[in-house]
């Protein structure tokens, strides 16, 4: 009979060792479970793993499609709550959520909130300032700088300066020259006449640009308030709403013409009929200089100032002046 050495050596299995011992067999051995969050169980870690694998992603999926409709839901939203047209907006507005929804990592957590759910107004408001950045340039282009002082120069009523002055201030020469013809002005005294004559000329002058300045600035007044209403409009601007610079430059064209018709009459009228020299002060500071003359028989006095009432009414502009 082999003996208990033997029999250990020979044995094939821990089942038949046990049994040598009287310790009995092992019980069954159970297999390791699996379970997902959905509650399914797998024994198997591969299958497990796919299915976790497959679960997230159509979770992923399904949760980035959530998120791409309510980003159009609020893209339409916004269009209907600005009144615009959606076959305008919503292209535009699509091509950004699609650029988002391509720009999502793949089985990233929360792809909804890549979806900002101010993106249609914010995609909306940067269109809009776009748009009122492009108006803004166009007015600047058009109104900016010095645009009204350009457009009205500082020379425009320099010609009707000059003829009034030369009209009113030949009947002075005139008068002058036919008291020194008659002899009742001589050398001396006509010399002085002549020079009252420029003094009070260049005096005259500048109360004249003084009046020219205020209607020049009148019109120019009007061409800015053109400019500031076109550039109100271009930064106000609201998406649906309508710019047109025409429509301000039209305005303002309609005003240069204005003074071009007007404007000379408007300064005429703020000079008044008056005569614009004193032609009694003139003939008195001839007399001073040249002695002792009578120039009260001056018979061409009362000629003279009659020619210059008659000249500033054939002005026909207005009735009030300074001068």
């Amino acid at each position: 009979m082999p003996s208990w050495r033997n029999r250990v050596t020979n044995a094939t299995s821990l089942d038949e060792l046990r049994a040598m011992f009287g310790l009995g067999a092992l019980p069954a051995t159970q297999a390791e479970t699996y379970t997902a969050p959905d509650g399914t169980k797998f024994t198997d870690i591969n299958a497990y793993n796919n299915y976790l694998q497959t679960n997230n992603q159509q979770t992923f999926d399904r949760n980035r499609q959530l998120g791409l409709s309510q980003a159009q839901n609020y893209a339409r939203q916004a269009i209907q709550q600005r009144g615009l047209s959606e076959a305008d907006y919503l292209p535009l507005l699509q091509q950004e959520i699609d650029r988002i929804n391509g720009s999502i990592p793949n089985l990233a957590g929360n792809p909804q909130g890549y979806f900002d759910p101010n993106l249609a107004n914010n995609f909306l408001n940067g269109i809009q300032q776009g748009k009122r950045s492009q108006y803004g340039n166009q007015v600047q282009s058009t109104f900016g700088g010095n645009y009204a002082n350009q457009a009205i120069g500082d020379t425009e009523l320099d010609n009707t300066i000059n003829e009034l002055l030369n009209q009113q201030s030949s009947i002075v020469t005139d008068a002058l020259d036919r008291g020194l013809k008659r002899g009742q002005l001589n050398q001396r005294g006509f010399d002085a006449g002549q020079q009252a004559l420029g003094t009070s000329k260049t005096l005259t002058s500048a109360k004249l640009n003084q009046t020219e300045n205020d209607v020049l600035n009148g019109y120019r007044s009007r061409l800015s308030g053109v400019a500031d209403k076109a550039a109100a409009s271009a930064s106000g601007y609201q998406l649906g709403g309508n710019f047109n610079l025409g429509d301000y430059t039209a305005q303002a064209d309609s005003v240069i013409n204005d003074f071009k018709t007007n404007g000379s009459g408007q300064f005429l009228n703020a000079v008044g009929k008056d005569p614009l020299f004193d032609l009694s002060s003139i003939l008195g500071k001839s007399g001073q200089a040249q002695g002792a003359v009578n120039l009260n028989n001056l018979d061409v006095l009362d000629a003279v100032n009659n020619k210059i009432k008659t000249q500033g009414a054939s002005r026909g502009i207005g009735s009030q002046g300074s001068f």
